[in-house]
């Protein structure tokens, strides 16, 4: 029960159906399908949570629906959202400027209280209504924060994404008690040690996506200002030296960025420009070469999930066709249905090389 100290409000022994997806940058999802009963429709509500016993993360119910059938009997669809989609909730309601050298949980911890503290000390409000009850942010990881960044009405989630993407960091919301602990982690790398490949039946199927459709490689990030005077900042993610592109190869993108202010001078113009440039970098982060590698691999043979590798992990996968990769699971899908139980990985491949 998400209202009454996170605690326990009853079992679920048994289920036609589970869908479980677990993400490494954002949250995850869930569909639950079983039989009908009054008993489990006084627990199963929006808003409270599930949870595994073999696992640590925490799913959140926003969709019951109820199919009724004379022959087939009645059955509940209940589907939602990881705890980490509670992010969502949350906005930075007034311009917010974050500069560091510190740790990236350290910027995290910023972003979290300023996001959930009530900053409109005008109307009298006799509670702080913006708090979210046990919230907490794990700050003994040591990953790198130094930024120079600016927002302005994004969702709490949207902002933690933009920092930890771009780090390869993954985060998680866990329940510890009357907690809700928000923790950075970063996959181990076990390509060594955990390959997928056909040669050794561990591969059932796979599919390899490359796609340049959103491809940018030029980013021009306009800043404050009108006309002529607005503030511009030109950034190139290639060597012009090495590797320069032009003609059809340059792909160009404007980003409209005149909600970063530098308040009339308040922040130097070495800190605003610093802004506009992790701005274009948040940006190229969905206009890069986007390379998947989905698979769904045998989960009792040779290697086994939580085990031998985990979400945030780093393997090795080889199609038939000699694409080989060493790319980071971002997500994980188990599923447990009539026809068993599968685990569905999937890549985030940064390079691939044809053999």
């Amino acid at each position: 029960d998400s209202r009454n100290n996170y605690t326990p409000v009853g079992v679920i022994d048994s289920f036609t159906s589970l869908i479980w997806t677990k993400r490494y940058y954002s949250y995850g999802d869930f569909e639950l399908y079983l039989p009908a009963s009054d008993s489990l429709l006084n627990i199963l509500r929006p808003d409270f949570f599930i949870t595994r016993d073999d696992d640590e993360s925490v799913m959140v119910i926003e969709k019951i629906q109820i199919q009724t059938d004379a022959e087939d009997g009645d059955y509940f669809t209940v589907t939602g959202r990881s705890l980490e989609s509670i992010l969502l909730r949350r906005i930075f309601e007034r311009q917010f400027v974050y500069e560091s050298t510190g740790t990236l949980a350290s910027a995290v911890s910023a972003f979290v209280t300023e996001c959930t503290t009530n900053h409109d000390s005008t109307t009298a409000h006799p509670y702080t209504y913006r708090q979210i009850a046990g919230l907490t942010v794990d700050t003994s990881s040591s990953f790198d924060g130094t930024m120079q960044i600016q927002f302005t009405g994004d969702t709490l989630l949207s902002a933690i994404i933009a920092v930890c993407k771009q780090r390869e960091i993954g985060f998680k919301l866990t329940l510890q008690g009357s907690t809700m602990l928000l923790s950075l982690y970063q996959g181990n790398d076990v390509s060594d040690n955990v390959i997928f490949s056909s040669e050794f039946d561990n591969l059932i199927s796979s599919k390899y996506l490359r796609d340049i459709t959103n491809l940018a490689n030029s980013i021009a990030v306009f800043g404050e200002g009108e006309g002529d005077q607005r503030k511009k900042y030109y950034r190139l993610y290639f060597n012009r030296d090495v590797n320069p592109k032009a003609g059809l190869d340059l792909r160009e993108l404007y980003v409209d960025a005149r909600n970063i202010s530098s308040n009339n001078g308040d922040i130097s113009s070495n800190a605003y420009y610093e802004m506009l440039a992790q701005k274009a970098d948040e940006v190229h982060a969905n206009h890069d070469v986007s390379e998947t590698f989905e698979a769904e691999i045998e989960p009792m043979i040779t290697f086994k999930y939580k085990t031998d590798y985990n979400l945030g992990d780093v393997v090795s996968v080889q199609n038939d066709y000699g694409i080989t990769a060493k790319p980071r699971i971002i997500e994980i899908i188990e599923n447990w249905s009539s026809e068993g139980y599968k685990v569905i990985p999937t890549f985030d491949v940064l390079e691939v090389v044809p053999t």
